[in-house]
């Protein structure tokens, strides 16, 4: 495997550590919550006719919620505006959608998601064939009690192992070693009403390349809107001020 391959293939383990939930992403309304329409409202024999001939607005409600909560997590997203000239945009695929939170902890996110929004992956690629990438995920929850337990997860030993096992199998074809850590609370900056992050220090080899590789996936809250941000340096030191920036932009915005 040659460098460049072996970068692609952490990128793409990277890619597990970012989503809220398996239900949709890039903007897409379907799946992520249960709406009741007329034509469920289903009445048995005998029961009173004239109820099921009154119109349900229960659709509709349901339809504008998940709306204004997709709203309120793609505002707080990073875009490709946000970050200096030379990063490049790609499209989040559809095959990147599966999440650690489902593999890891005890949360069913599926059930406690109302809307889902992830941002682009970011990418910026040095000459040296050294790497940054860069991308974001919001979700608004049923409650902010449910938002709490969310981002308290990446504090915990217990997950921390959970995401170095999934990210490992992830990569296929090398040798990974290393592992993921909580950050801990007097190392997170204060930002939201709530920050957590796990950083990953690990080591590719395969086919005679060695590259090293630093991750650090932040998860910051305000009330019921959380946004895991996802930052992998690759071969490179990982730009720390531009990350402190970005975490800093995601919580305005969620805050506004």
């Amino acid at each position: 495997m040659s460098n460049s391959m072996t970068v692609r293939a952490l990128m793409a383990a990277a890619a597990l550590t970012v989503g809220l939930t398996a239900c949709s992403s890039n903007g897409n309304t379907e799946d992520k919550v249960s709406t009741t329409t007329a034509a469920e409202q289903s009445t048995s024999a005998g029961s009173d006719s004239s109820a099921s001939s009154e119109p349900s607005t229960t659709t509709s409600d349901d339809d504008d919620a998940t709306a204004e909560a997709e709203a309120r997590a793609e505002a707080a997203n990073i875009t490709i505006d946000d970050l200096p000239d030379g990063w490049t945009a790609t499209p989040a695929d559809a095959s990147e959608d599966d999440s650690v939170f489902d593999t890891c902890g005890d949360l069913d996110l599926d059930e406690i998601t109302v809307a889902k929004v992830r941002s682009d992956n970011f990418d910026f690629e040095a000459s040296d064939g050294t790497s940054l990438s860069l991308s974001s995920t919001s979700g608004v929850l049923t409650s902010e009690e449910n938002a709490t337990s969310m981002v308290r997860l990446l504090d915990t030993d217990e997950f921390a192992s959970c995401v170095t096992d999934a990210f490992i199998e992830r990569v296929t074809g090398a040798t990974v070693t290393g592992e993921f850590t909580p950050v801990g609370s007097s190392a997170t900056p204060k930002l939201g009403d709530q920050v957590t992050a796990l950083q990953g220090d690990l080591t590719i080899t395969a086919a005679g390349d060695v590259v090293p590789a630093k991750l650090m996936v932040v998860a910051i809250r305000t009330d019921d809107l959380v946004t895991t941000v996802a930052a992998s340096a690759f071969g490179a030191e990982p730009d720390g001020e531009l990350l402190k920036d970005l975490l800093t932009l995601v919580a305005e915005r969620q805050a506004s």
